[in-house]
């Protein structure tokens, strides 16, 4: 990438950063408190796509939930996803 549309780029995108850094933040210090070291919050962020997923994992994480738990409440927050894609079926037909 050049220099000059990182630069006309970064001035845009930058409300969008400061939005995940304070998600992220936030997300660090519930799994801090949750008694997780930080590096669990660099892996999760690595490895988990939805975001809400993550605040799941923590309370699922906390409580030692079973995998059949932790599958079903994956599924039903990801859901949403489904819903979005198929109000835009006839869009981008």
């Amino acid at each position: 990438m050049n220099r000059k549309a990182l630069a006309a780029a970064f001035p845009v995108t930058l409300p969008v950063l400061m939005g995940y850094l304070s998600i992220g933040i936030a997300f660090g210090l519930m799994l801090e408190r949750a008694g997780f070291n930080f590096i669990w919050a660099f892996f999760m962020s690595l490895t988990i796509y939805a975001g809400s997923g993550q605040y799941l994992a923590v309370e699922l994480l906390s409580t030692a939930a079973g995998l059949g738990t932790v599958a079903v409440m994956t599924l039903l927050i990801n859901f949403r996803h489904l819903v979005y894609g198929l109000s835009m079926l006839e869009k981008f037909r």
